[in-house]
């Protein structure tokens, strides 16, 4: 059983935190020749790849540029899936669970296994930035399939935003891909809220990392945050949790 999450634009490297057995990402050697073309570009060259502010361009040319703490990728993104996911409540039971189970999804990294060490950054698929001439989603998308493929798991829990989980398209057809959607009621209808729907899908992984949870069976009984399966509302693979 594989859970996928997507990374978030937000990191937090202000107090670095270890763990027992660091690892290297699985495209570390693609990473570094992204860096290096990253390097090459000015603060407004940036600001056009990566569809941010000058100011944001400003700090991504300090990350890309000058040297930077690392740690483990658990521990290294912020932002609302991250908020609910408390990895750093994890226990070290908890945490080989995770580094088993969890993967992130990422437009510099391709793949991060939780105790993959990692350096702050910014980028992701909307912006304009190619390398080899290519889009990022073409720059990775064979190799993260081929990845999935050696992986060669049954069964994957879809935390991920389309953004991301787009990049194994094909390998959802050879696998049990289900994607949990997360409803709250507003003005008498159910609909996705995106922002509680990030931190629902971040209390999810918090929930089966902590109760080692391998099978459907039991995801349904996902009840974090006041969410509760609803059957009705459920389609294969795209099981509905709602709230009033």
């Amino acid at each position: 059983m594989i859970i996928l999450l997507s990374p978030s634009k937000g990191m937090d490297f202000s107090s670095i935190k270890t763990v027992s057995t660091p690892t290297t990402p699985a495209f570390q050697n693609e990473a570094e020749s992204i860096l290096s073309e990253l390097k090459r570009l000015t603060v407004g060259e940036l600001a056009q790849a990566l569809k941010c502010s000058d100011k944001i361009a400003m700090q991504c040319h300090i990350y890309y540029n000058e040297q930077q703490p690392e740690q483990a990728a658990i521990y290294s993104y912020s932002g609302d899936v991250y908020s609910t996911l408390k990895a750093v409540e994890f226990d070290q039971n908890d945490l080989e669970f995770a580094q088993n189970n969890l993967l992130i999804l990422s437009a510099l990294y391709g793949v991060v296994r939780p105790f993959d060490t990692i350096q702050p950054y910014r980028l992701d698929f909307m912006g304009k930035f190619s390398m080899d001439s290519q889009n990022l989603y073409k720059f990775w998308q064979d190799k993260i399939e081929n990845y999935f493929e050696a992986l060669n798991e049954n069964f994957i829990i879809n935390l991920a935003s389309t953004e991301y989980s787009k990049l194994i398209k094909s390998y959802q057809k050879k696998c049990q891909f289900v994607t949990p959607n997360f409803y709250d009621k507003k003005n008498g209808k159910f609909k996705i809220v995106s922002s509680f729907a990030k931190k629902a899908r971040g209390a999810m992984a918090n929930w089966i990392i902590k109760n080692k949870i391998t099978d459907f069976d039991k995801l349904v009984k996902f009840d974090e945050l006041g969410y509760q399966y609803n059957e009705e509302l459920s389609k294969p693979f795209s099981p509905i949790f709602a709230r009033d």
